[in-house]
């Protein structure tokens, strides 16, 4: 049985909150370096997986980055 597309986004989104801030840029920085590697490029079908992953990633870093602003100017508004 295969599973669907919503199943995997599923999986993605629930490792995506186990990874830390620093381990998601960490991941996301790895991917640019083999996508960016003119020696060594990955095949086509890798970088694509590679590309979609760094998009999620760099999405849920900026969320984070976000969501941490608001909580900093709540913090200085509360002052």
């Amino acid at each position: 049985m295969s599973s669907s597309p919503t199943d995997a986004s599923t999986d993605g989104e629930a490792a995506l909150d186990d990874l830390s801030f620093a381990d998601a840029l960490e991941r996301l920085e790895a991917l640019v370096e083999r996508l960016d590697d003119p020696d060594d490029p990955p095949p086509l079908e890798e970088a694509l997986d590679a590309y979609e992953e760094g998009t999620t990633l760099a999405r849920e870093c900026m969320k984070r980055l976000n969501d941490a602003e608001l909580r900093v100017e709540r913090l200085s508004i509360d002052e």
